[in-house]
């Protein structure tokens, strides 16, 4: 990120920590989701694979990165 992205040392740290904060947030949401699916009534497979379906789906946004110049726009995605 210092080189490709000019960013400064602080800034690539801060930029290097967000996905492991967002896998934190994910991971308690997609908890969340299978306990709502489970208490509305779905079946326990339905609640367990659709919080990992719809992780993997959002993680393969990051192939978007490459077409993006901005590094706003790199960090956001």
């Amino acid at each position: 990120l210092v080189q490709a992205r000019g960013m400064s040392i602080l800034e690539a740290g801060f930029v290097a920590s967000l996905p492991a904060i967002c896998g934190f947030l994910g991971g308690l949401l997609g908890g969340f989701v299978s306990d709502f699916l489970l208490k509305k009534g779905c079946s326990i497979t339905v609640a367990r694979k659709t919080p990992i379906i719809l992780g993997m789906l959002m993680s393969c946004s990051m192939i978007i990165c490459n077409y993006a110049d901005s590094s706003w726009l790199v960090v956001s995605i």
